[in-house]
């Protein structure tokens, strides 16, 4: 009867072991400000001067910057984690 014991063991570890599967990593999330909406862009006024055009323009200009640099963060981050996930495969 002992005897079965450990043999028992073995194969209850055994088929623990065959079908156990990793489960995706759903924990992950990106950093905060890197899924914050992008900034709205600015629309010229009517009878707007050339100053305000160009002041405009820069101000859209700049934010079209930041959200391009946002979603290069974005890239760099799920790479990161897709290279991540695949060491741990």
């Amino acid at each position: 009867m002992y005897r079965l014991i450990p043999l028992l063991v073995i194969c209850l570890l055994s088929g623990c072991a065959s079908t156990m599967k990793p489960q995706p990593a759903s924990y992950l999330q990106a950093p905060a400000q890197l899924m914050l909406p992008s900034e709205k862009l600015q629309e010229l006024k009517a009878g707007a001067t050339l100053n305000d055009a160009l002041q405009t323009v820069t101000d859209n200009y700049g934010a079209c910057q930041r959200t391009a640099n946002k979603l290069d963060g974005l890239q760099m981050w799920v790479k990161g984690q897709s290279d991540v996930e695949t060491q741990v495969q």
